[in-house]
C-alpha cells in the first residue's frame, strides 16, 4: 500500500497540517451573539368603535369624500425593525454606537477616530454593510414571535446594541403613529366643519375620538409596537468560530492530501520534482 510505504511522510504531513490548523483556530476572534424575542403589537386601535356606523353609513362616508385609513399591520412593523431607516435613527440617536461597530478604527485613549481624514472613517453605508452581516430577524411562523439577534467580539455591546435597536423601533413607529393621527384629526376636523349632514358629523366625530385615544396611547406606551418577550442579555458563549469543526474539516483535509500526496511519490509522480 503506497500509504503505508511512505508512512512517514503522510505523518509528517498530516501532523504539520493539523499543527498549523490548530494554531489558525486558536487565534481567530470569538463572536458572540445575543438575542431578543418580540411579540410584534397591533396598534389599540378603536376599529370596533367606529365598524358599526361606517357599516350603516358607507353612503355618508362617500358624501365627504373620506376613505377609512388602515391601520399598521404587523409585517409593516417587521419591515421597519429590519430596514435602513431604523439603523440610520440609532446611529444618528446613539453617538457611541458607531465606535462599538468598529472598534479597531477608533482610538479609545482619544475618544475619535484614528484617522483624521472623514473620507477614510467609517461612515453610514459601511454600518449598513456591518449590520447586513451581523443583525438577523427572523418570525416564527407557527406562533408570530420574532427572533432578533446581533453578534460581535464584544459580548456586552451585542447585548447594548440589541436594547438600542428595539428601543429606537418602539420610539420611531411610536412619533410616527403620534404624527399620523394629529394629521388625521386635523384633516377630520377640516371635513367636519364642511359637512352639513348631521350623520357624517357624527361619524367624523367618532373617528376623531378614536385618533384621539390612539395618539393619547402612543405617547405613553413605551413598547408601541414590539412587546419584549425574552429581553437580551450578555451571552457566555461564542457562536463562530466553532473549532472542534474546524479541526476535524482540517484533518480530513489533512489526511486525503497526504493519501494522495504519498501515492504520487510513491509511484514517482511527485510534481515537486523538477
Amino acid at each position: 500500500m503506497a500509504t503505508w510505504r511512505q508512512r512517514v511522510f503522510f505523518l509528517t504531513w498530516t501532523l504539520v497540517l493539523c499543527v498549523l490548523a490548530t494554531i489558525i483556530a486558536l487565534m481567530l476572534p470569538n463572536t458572540y451573539r445575543s438575542e431578543a424575542v418580540l411579540a410584534p403589537l397591533l396598534e389599540r386601535s378603536e376599529e370596533s368603535a367606529i365598524s358599526k356606523p361606517l357599516s350603516a353609513l358607507q353612503g355618508v362616508a362617500a358624501l365627504v369624500g373620506f376613505s377609512p385609513r388602515s391601520y399598521t399591520e404587523i409585517q409593516e412593523k417587521v419591515a421597519y425593525l429590519q430596514s435602513r431607516a431604523l439603523i440610520q435613527r440609532v446611529l444618528e440617536r446613539n453617538p457611541d454606537v458607531m465606535p462599538g461597530l468598529f472598534p479597531k478604527e477608533w482610538d479609545l485613549a482619544e475618544g475619535r477616530w484614528k484617522k483624521s481624514d472623514p473620507k477614510k472613517q467609517p461612515g453610514l453605508w459601511d454600518a449598513f454593510r456591518h449590520f447586513d452581516e451581523n443583525y438577523q430577524v427572523g418570525m416564527d411562523k407557527q406562533t408570530g414571535l420574532l427572533h432578533v439577534w446581533f453578534q460581535s467580539r464584544n459580548p456586552e455591546f451585542c447585548k447594548k446594541l440589541l436594547e438600542v435597536v428595539i428601543n429606537e423601533a418602539n420610539g420611531g413607529l411610536r412619533e410616527d403613529a403620534v404624527k399620523q393621527s394629529r394629521n388625521f384629526m386635523g384633516y377630520l376636523d377640516e371635513k367636519s366643519s364642511e359637512t352639513l349632514v348631521a350623520e357624517a358629523q357624527q361619524l367624523l366625530l367618532t373617528m376623531m375620538a378614536s385618533e384621539l385615544r390612539r395618539s393619547m396611547l402612543a405617547e405613553c406606551t413605551e413598547d408601541f409596537a414590539f412587546k419584549v418577550i425574552d429581553p437580551p442579555m450578555v451571552p457566555d458563549e461564542h457562536v463562530k468560530p466553532r473549532r472542534s469543526l474546524l479541526l476535524i474539516a482540517w484533518g480530513f483535509l489533512a489526511a486525503t492530501s497526504g493519501s494522495l500526496l504519498s501515492l504520487y511519490r510513491d509511484q514517482g509522480l511527485n510534481p515537486l520534482k523538477t
